[in-house]
């Protein structure tokens, strides 16, 4: 893992692959957000955000797929929808915010707020947790 001055992860590698985060630190929360990834020099995740994560556009077999978030009252992601509003993927968290169930299969790294899951460490310790299925 790689990070700049201000101990922001800006790329990392898993795999032999390579994936760069480009990083906003100058929005309404005040807090470094991952604007898009990169991985080869091509985008293949985007994000867009409010005061949270609103949604990501990511590139599954050479189509750009939506998915929106739908937050729990401690920030943690409970389900994606699509762009028509279905519901595709479902997370459910123990009292201590371990994952104990999802449903659905769409490539998700954000899902539990202020806790690590699994071994990957959080690009924003304080916000937001990595992790992959």
């Amino acid at each position: 893992m790689v990070y700049d001055g201000d101990g922001k992860r800006v790329s990392e590698a898993v795999g032999g692959v390579t994936t760069k985060y480009l990083v906003d630190t100058l929005n309404p929360t005040g807090l470094p957000q991952v604007l898009d990834e990169t991985v080869n020099g091509a985008v293949t995740r985007t994000y867009a955000y409010g005061l949270q994560r609103i949604s990501e556009n990511q590139l599954i077999s050479g189509t750009w797929t939506p998915s929106f978030y739908g937050y729990d009252g401690h920030g943690n992601v409970r389900f994606l929808t699509s762009s028509a509003g279905t519901v595709t993927d479902t997370y459910q968290y123990d009292a201590f915010r371990r994952l104990i169930a999802l449903a659905g299969n769409a490539p998700n790294s954000y899902m539990v707020q202020r806790r690590v899951v699994g071994q990957r460490r959080p690009l924003q310790p304080a916000r937001a947790v990595l992790q992959t299925k």
